[in-house]
């Protein structure tokens, strides 16, 4: 442990040692017997009421046993009665007069019996005398009830209507900062409410049991980490912690790849132990966040060693890679933000980064293995075993941290990771430095490139959304009448006024570099694939986070061009710009029971059994150049009065070919048994 840092609760490990299991068995016998209880109360009821009917169950009849008895009444039970029957006869059912009579008789007996031939209740002993009141406050329980029957199942009918129309599934933060997608969801979380943070989320933070080991205090304070951290003012006991992991497993391989990848990762990198190398990370990270904290975030910064492919780089020389990729991954805007924070936070996330590295790496057999395929999650373990962690951080520092570092891979080998839809910029941001400390040094420039696009695209998109609840991309009256809503919930937009939509979103400068970044992205995709192909049988560490799509090759830009009539410039702008839409579930990807093609640029045809403007005699309406969206988009954005705002079609068919359009807007339509992989099919939704 650290001298002079608290020491954990020694009582953690007896507590855990010492719960026992909850003992259900009480419970069960419990659930058991009411059970049975109530199954024996239901069947002693119906035997009785069968009893019951075998009598006449009649007013006149409950009267005549009441005045044959010779009791005096006093409290006039049979007048209370005669007045019970009469309300129920005159507004209640049926039904509800008929259990009261069988009901009032089954009591009535048994009042009857009980006073046996005494003449008052003053000749009843005690016991006799509560006896009897109990029936007759049982016969008003049970006019009460029956009368306000109708009134009662009303109102349990609109509590479980409302009941249900309130319960609805999470779509917002939670306590662990986590959003919803939809579906019912429980955090898990089980706190307490004396510490909540503005917002009412619990604002506590629970310590961990990962226990690496660590470094005393003098040997962590005369470390290279320690005197970068006083260099940048990030000093703070959970950095100090967090440095005296990494002096005292000073010895663990940095990078650790692959089989089957070790010899590039050699060529790439002079194998560099853990506790030099993160002295070099930590001082890159925090000098290029000082500039962002000084106002220098815009324009490029002087570059050391961007390539890695040739001599193997050094470990200071792999940081100022590592720094370069880390300033290109983040718009001028995110740099801005990012600057905001504490340099201690931005030391913690990368520190953390570099302990999860003492859990996931290993040395066994004579070399260095990855133990688990998510340092990113062992390094969130080590943070969360600090004790000082919740009192050098609030909640919204450390949700901060925990986000990056969890979100810090978008591939898996289970399934794609998908991030939250509300994660804010400067988590974003973070994160997106914790993908570059993620990445192995051979893998730095593809993973950069993957990144940046993915932030690039990010911005893009957040901008476009904010163009559709404007209103005015789509929208506008040129658009707008050209486009056509169907049935089948697809909304078929012309390319011109998409391209238009999303010029707005992002400036040229970054369309090019969209437009670069696609190809170098699909061809490092393409490599990986190819890799992994060749070793059969073998399954890949990761999973892609999605598939890009290339760009339109010149040829297909030309061919669009031509067969839609669009220009070539929007086709080109729109090779690069799709991304935007595919990455986040925009564009429908098929129409009917077709696939649309990769390009997104189809034929329509479309038809209504109200005429639409410009049908031909058949009623039908052509278009080109048409991208088909997804409908359900634009009612999240909207409202369910979305497609009002198009012309609407009862049917759009699609085709690809300037042949098979000619052939639907005379009527022919040739359905295919199944889908062919060329395309080319006229297809209907």
């Amino acid at each position: 442990m650290v001298e002079g840092l608290p020491a954990p609760d020694s009582k953690d490990l007896d507590l855990l040692r010492n719960n026992q299991r909850r003992n259900y068995s009480r419970l069960v016998i419990k659930a058991v017997v009411g059970i049975f209880g109530a199954l024996l109360g239901i069947l002693l009821t119906v035997y009785l009421v069968r009893q019951v009917k075998n009598d006449e169950a009649s007013p006149a009849y409950v009267q005549d046993l009441l005045s044959a008895s010779g009791f005096n009444w006093e409290e006039d039970v049979p007048g209370q009665i005669a007045a019970y029957r009469e309300w129920l006869g005159s507004h209640g059912t049926a039904m509800e007069a008929s259990i009261f009579d069988d009901t009032s008789l089954l009591l009535v007996k048994s009042m009857v019996a009980s006073v046996g031939n005494e003449p008052s209740r003053s000749d009843l002993g005690i016991f006799r005398q509560l006896y009897l009141s109990l029936h007759i406050g049982l016969i008003r329980v049970v006019f009460l009830v029956l009368a306000s029957l109708r009134a009662c199942i009303v109102l349990v009918l609109g509590a479980v209507i409302f009941g249900l129309r309130s319960y609805r599934p999470h779509e917002g933060d939670d306590a662990l900062g986590q959003m919803g997608n939809g579906r019912l969801f429980y955090s898990g979380v089980r706190a307490g409410l004396e510490k909540i943070t503005p917002e009412g989320a619990p604002d506590v933070q629970v310590r961990g049991l990962a226990c690496p080991q660590f470094s005393p205090q003098g040997e962590t304070r005369a470390s290279q980490i320690w005197k970068v951290l006083g260099e940048y003012g990030a000093q703070n006991a959970t950095n100090e912690a967090l440095a005296a992991i990494v002096v005292r497993n000073a010895g663990i391989s940095s990078y650790v790849a692959t089989p089957e990848d070790e010899g590039r990762l050699s060529k790439a990198f002079v194998a560099t132990a853990l506790g030099a190398h993160t002295a070099d990370l930590l001082a890159a990270a925090l000098s290029l966040h000082a500039r962002y904290a000084q106002g220098e975030a815009d324009g490029p910064i002087e570059a050391h060693a961007e390539e890695v492919g040739g001599a193997p780089l050094s470990s200071w020389e792999y940081a100022q890679a590592v720094q370069l990729a880390m300033h290109r991954v983040l718009s001028p805007d995110l740099r801005r933000e990012l600057g905001e924070l504490s340099p201690a936070e931005i030391a913690t996330a990368v520190l953390s980064f570099e302990c999860g590295k003492v859990l996931a790496h290993s040395f066994e057999g004579g070399r260095w293995i990855r133990r688990s395929q998510f340092p990113q999650l062992s390094a969130r373990a080590v943070l969360h075993s600090i004790v000082a962690y919740p009192q050098d951080y609030g909640f919204d520092e450390r949700r901060r941290i925990r986000q990056a570092l969890i979100y810090s891979s978008r591939s898996s080998s289970f399934a794609p990771v998908r991030m939250p839809l509300g994660l804010d910029s400067v988590t974003w941001a973070l994160r997106q430095w914790m993908e570059i400390l993620l990445a192995s040094p051979h893998q730095l420039r593809p993973v950069a490139d993957e990144v940046e696009l993915v932030g690039l695209v990010r911005a893009a998109h957040t901008t476009w959304c904010a163009e559709l609840l404007d209103g005015s991309a789509l929208l506008s009256p040129d658009t707008a009448g050209q486009s056509f809503a169907t049935g089948a919930g697809l909304l078929l937009v012309p390319l011109r006024g998409v391209i238009t939509a999303l010029r707005r979103s992002i400036s040229p400068s970054d369309i090019r570099r969209i437009e670069s970044l696609l190809v170098a992205v699909t061809v490092s995709q393409r490599q990986a694939a190819a890799e992994a192909a060749k070793r059969d049988g073998e399954a890949a560490d990761t999973v892609s986070f999605e598939r890009i799509l290339p760009p339109l090759r010149d040829a297909e830009v030309t061919s669009l061009a031509l067969l839609h009539g669009v220009a070539v410039e929007d086709l080109k702008d729109w090779s690069a710009l799709r991304i935007v839409l595919t990455s986040y579930g925009w564009l429908a990807r098929r129409v009917g029971d077709y696939t649309v093609p990769e390009s997104s640029v189809i034929f329509a045809v479309f038809k209504s059994r109200d005429p639409l403007p410009g049908a031909n005699m058949l009623g039908l309406v052509g278009k080109s150049g048409l991208v088909p969206f997804r409908g359900a988009k634009f009612e999240a954005t909207w409202g369910g009065s979305w497609a009002a705002h198009f012309a609407l079609a009862d049917k759009a068919t699609m085709a690809e070919t300037t042949e098979d359009f000619e052939k639907l807007m005379k009527g022919i339509e040739e359905k295919a048994e199944e889908e062919s992989p060329g395309g080319g099919s006229p297809v209907t939704a």
